[in-house]
């Protein structure tokens, strides 16, 4: 019996259990974040309201992405060779693309959005005009998320 809880005694046992919920809390918000927008298309009316929701979501995904990084780097520091796993290399290309394209979403799209988020429902030329560049940029991080999900489920299987 003292052998099976041993393991909540290991630094790496924890490390992963963190790890697995910083990616539960960025791709669980995320993936609220692009419902809630898809919304939009058919109550117009809720955008002033989900403005300012996005930003709470938005800090669940950057302090996932934190918890991602502290334990990841730790993770690779405890096991070097997963550097020379192709599938590992592939899934953090995909992080670097969500990343940077989280980081151009928090600077230039919420940012707009929240500036256009009164007048969402008129149909004016610039919402039009921003929906697409949004609608873009929601695409890359909600496919990039689930893809690094999915990329280490089928490594997991493999």
């Amino acid at each position: 019996m003292e052998q099976e809880w041993s393991v909540l005694t290991r630094l790496d046992f924890w490390m992963r259990t963190i790890h697995v919920a910083g990616t539960i809390m960025s791709v669980g918000a995320v993936t609220v974040t692009d419902s809630l927008l898809s919304v939009l298309h058919f109550r117009p009316r809720l955008a002033p309201l989900l403005a300012r929701l996005l930003h709470v979501l938005s800090l669940v995904v950057w302090v996932g992405l934190l918890l991602l990084s502290v334990t990841g780097l730790w993770l690779v520091l405890d096991q070097p060779e997963v550097l020379d796993n192709p599938v590992f290399l592939a899934k953090m290309a995909i992080v670097l693309i969500v990343f940077i394209n989280g980081v151009l979403m928090n600077l230039f799209v919420a940012p707009r959005f929240e500036d256009l988020s009164d007048e969402w429902h008129r149909d004016v030329e610039r919402v039009n005009r921003f929906q697409i560049i949004a609608g873009i940029a929601a695409i890359i991080s909600l496919i990039g998320w689930w893809g690094i999900v999915l990329v280490v489920m089928f490594n997991r299987l493999g």
